[in-house]
């Protein structure tokens, strides 16, 4: 949310997309594990998390598209 490239976007793409970053965040790693995506140092945090938060949307498909 920091880079340019958000900073360019207008109010209310930049609404959407925090709110679908904050949204993913808030994930559990696992189902029924305490431990939420935010835990997850961003160095250690990669491709195969996103494609848990895309896998578990996938049948609302503009969530899925979205994360």
């Amino acid at each position: 949310m920091a880079s340019t490239n958000f900073k360019l976007l207008d109010v209310n793409s930049q609404k959407t997309r925090r709110s679908v970053i904050e949204a993913c965040l808030e994930e559990p790693l696992e189902p029924g594990s305490a431990l939420k995506m935010l835990h997850v140092p961003v160095i250690h945090s990669g491709a195969a998390h996103l494609r848990t938060i895309r896998d578990r949307k996938a049948e609302f498909k503009a969530a899925a598209n979205a994360a």
